[in-house]
């Protein structure tokens, strides 16, 4: 029942954006328009992934928020974060493929 009050939402905030870009008597509330095609874009999304969210582990339902925060108030270290998740990825893979297939 969520999912589909969620994409009822995510339509009518796509019909509010397309009312208020194509109805030019409405042309001061350009900013309600993208703010409607913003939220029913990131509701969709939600609502086409609503089925493999069951399959997330529990741990990063805590870990998501605090992702969230760190990526709202920490942006301009981002610039020197993003290098060493690439080389964290890196390893973690090799070690995954190489390594670990190895010792079996």
């Amino acid at each position: 029942m969520r999912r589909h009050i969620m994409g009822i939402v995510a339509l009518a905030s796509f019909a509010l954006a397309a009312i208020v870009s194509w109805y030019p008597p409405l042309a001061s509330y350009q900013m309600a328009g993208a703010m409607g095609l913003r939220v029913g874009a990131v509701l969709g999304a939600i609502w086409l992934a609503w089925p493999d969210l069951y399959r997330l582990p529990c741990w990063s339902w805590y870990i998501l928020p605090i992702g969230l925060v760190v990526l709202i108030y920490a942006r301009v270290y981002l610039v020197f974060l993003i290098p060493l998740f690439v080389v964290a990825t890196f390893l973690y893979v090799l070690y995954r493929k190489v390594w670990r297939s190895s010792s079996h």
